[in-house]
């Protein structure tokens, strides 16, 4: 996926606002994932997510990790047909938390070590990856 620049990251961690920056100046296609959360979730056939009690307060942090991570794995292919779909116009920044480095640099055929030009991931830091 030549045509993709990547950026991946924690909630909060900035990446939305660094992207929406960077595709205005670049003249970037912005592709946001959290932007097509839900679709994705149809085009699954994921079956109902509960209340958000059940989801989020009664749920441990292990679990809701574990489920993020597998989420992750499975909306992979996904986002990357939305994103070849893209192909042929300006480059695209693509964005969201499920862009795990693992996930990615298999993904993309194209992928060189980070500075060659064709490839990179970005990781902007959270409080705790600067302690």
């Amino acid at each position: 996926m030549d045509h993709v620049i990547w950026l991946g990251g924690g909630c909060g961690s900035g990446k939305s606002s660094i992207a929406r920056e960077l595709a205005h100046r670049l003249d970037l296609v912005l592709y946001a994932t959290d932007a097509h959360t839900w679709e994705h979730w149809r085009r699954r056939g994921a079956p109902e997510l509960g209340s958000g009690d059940d989801r989020w307060l009664r749920t441990p942090p292990e679990e809701l990790a574990s489920q993020f991570v597998g989420g992750s794995h499975e909306v992979l292919p996904l986002i990357l047909e939305d994103l070849d779909a893209l192909r042929g116009g300006p480059l695209v920044l693509a964005e969201g938390p499920q862009l795990l480095p693992e996930l990615v640099a298999p993904a993309d055929r194209t992928a060189r070590p980070t500075g060659s030009g064709r490839w990179t991931t970005v990781w902007p830091a959270t409080p705790s990856s600067t302690r």
